[in-house]
């Protein structure tokens, strides 16, 4: 086969991977928007706390996010990235589920930091995975597709998680925000489970 159509047939393949990513990547930048920005204004229009007490929650979640990214790392390397990314995000879809419908304050809070080292913790893993998708020389635009496939999405979520909230629907944008969370997972599985970079396990 003349080098010109291999070069073409593998570029061809990697782009077709990357706008499977993008496909996912929107309904999970999207479905994160509905709420995630937000999370502060819900806690204080549907318990009633002030900044006090959310503010520390908030800030446990993110350190509990960096702890779920050290403990995604290290199941990775025993059982692939995508057991890891399909564990902990279930994970995080139950949580997220879970969180309106608790009527306690610390109890929905609780919710949030779990949620946040299951979610924020599978990043790095679903990164490597994304750079894993096209040869070295085009790692660089796989990552750059990874991450503003997230990013725009999760712009607009804000609008009609806004919307939502001040019209009193306060469950509603976390349970549609878990259906595109599970959708996003459901793709990511069925797109990404037979890649090379899905199967990756470190020593």
């Amino acid at each position: 086969m003349p080098r010109g159509t291999t070069e073409r047939s593998v570029r061809h393949a990697e782009n077709n991977l990357l706008a499977k990513l993008v496909l996912a990547n929107v309904l999970n930048g999207l479905g994160i928007g509905l709420t995630g920005p937000l999370i502060a204004y819900w806690f204080a229009i549907k318990f009633g706390h002030g900044l006090s007490d959310i503010g520390p929650g908030l800030a446990i979640a993110f350190v509990v996010g960096a702890a779920g990214a050290l403990l995604a790392s290290r199941i990775s390397r025993q059982h692939g990235i995508m057991n890891t990314v399909i564990w902990m995000r279930a994970a995080g879809i139950v949580f997220l589920v879970a969180m309106p419908l608790v009527p306690w304050f610390w109890a929905a809070m609780a919710l949030y930091v779990a949620r946040g080292g299951s979610n924020r913790g599978t990043s790095g893993v679903r990164q490597a995975l994304a750079a894993g998708l096209t040869r070295a020389e085009r790692r660089g635009l796989a990552s750059s597709v990874q991450n503003v496939s997230i990013q725009l999405p999760r712009a607009i979520g804000p609008l009609i998680g806004g919307a939502l909230f001040h019209a009193g629907f306060l469950a509603l944008p976390f349970l549609l925000g878990a259906a595109l969370q599970l959708a996003y997972l459901i793709l990511y599985v069925l797109f990404f489970r037979h890649t090379e970079a899905a199967q990756v396990r470190e020593p």
